[in-house]
């Protein structure tokens, strides 16, 4: 049996190409749909899967000793800031895709995923395939940056509103995205200095004036940061099987390239 079907076979999708049999290896569960990063080894020896599908089928009410839990934390991508507190006491954490503090409890993240309000998406799955966006309200002079599922509605919700999509970029797995969305706004807010352009209302914490920056600029630094993130050779096939190519974007005319 090969790796990848090693992994398949306890309910595992791999999302980046074999590390080694002792690195961490990016997986979605398919029973869950957590972002998991098992050790192949660990697979291969019958002790692992997804620990947090393992974590719930053994109750939520077990005890368990602090190492176990801060390693079932870290397998949903929150670090431990402090020593494990109990199951229903906050615990003070960082979200490791976007790099903020949170307070979840224990039971929380094993009953929900990992819980972090920095990166409240509707519906938004890290685990699987999503696409950023760049949009404009000529009207307004204002651009928009964000992030959804390929199957959600969100692009579509915003042009009901007076938007028209500049450019698309898919990504096999949602986590990249949501990185690439963050570093464009950490560039405008803090290395440009440039705030939100719109007061607030939905969507305005991802906005900046059209003056201040252009869709081109603006695009070609989400190429830029996005060819960061995706290191060469780390796409994975889509959930249908079929490839995703490393630069594929979908223009306003709907035209992929």
């Amino acid at each position: 049996m090969d790796v990848v079907a090693a992994m398949h076979a306890v309910g595992l999708e791999p999302l980046d190409p074999y590390p080694g049999s002792n690195k961490p290896w990016r997986c979605r569960c398919l029973t869950c749909d957590s972002l998991v990063s098992p050790r192949y080894n660990t697979v291969k020896n019958d002790d692992g899967g997804c620990r947090v599908c393992a974590a719930r089928k053994r109750g939520l009410g077990r005890r368990r000793d602090s190492d176990e839990c801060a390693e079932l934390m870290r397998e949903l991508g929150l670090e431990p800031l402090i020593p494990y507190p109990g199951s229903n006491v906050k615990w003070h954490a960082r979200h490791r895709v976007c790099g903020l503090d949170v307070n979840p409890t224990f039971h929380q993240v094993m009953s929900m995923g990992a819980i972090c309000p920095h990166c409240a998406v509707s519906g938004f799955k890290p685990a699987l395939p999503a696409e950023v966006y760049l949009i404009t309200d000529t009207l307004r002079a204002v651009h928009k940056i964000g992030i959804g599922g390929l199957h959600s509605n969100r692009v579509k919700l915003w042009t009901k509103k007076g938007w028209s999509v500049y450019r698309t970029k898919r990504f096999t797995v949602g986590a990249d995205a949501y990185e690439v969305e963050q570093r464009i706004l950490r560039l405008l807010r803090v290395d440009l200095a440039l705030p939100p352009y719109l007061a607030e209302e939905d969507g305005w914490a991802e906005t900046v004036s059209a003056e201040a920056v252009s869709l081109h600029e603006l695009w070609s630094t989400i190429e830029l940061i996005a060819a960061e993130v995706l290191t060469a050779g780390t796409t994975a096939p889509r959930s249908d099987g079929s490839p995703f190519h490393d630069h594929e974007e979908v223009g306003a005319d709907g035209v992929t390239r």
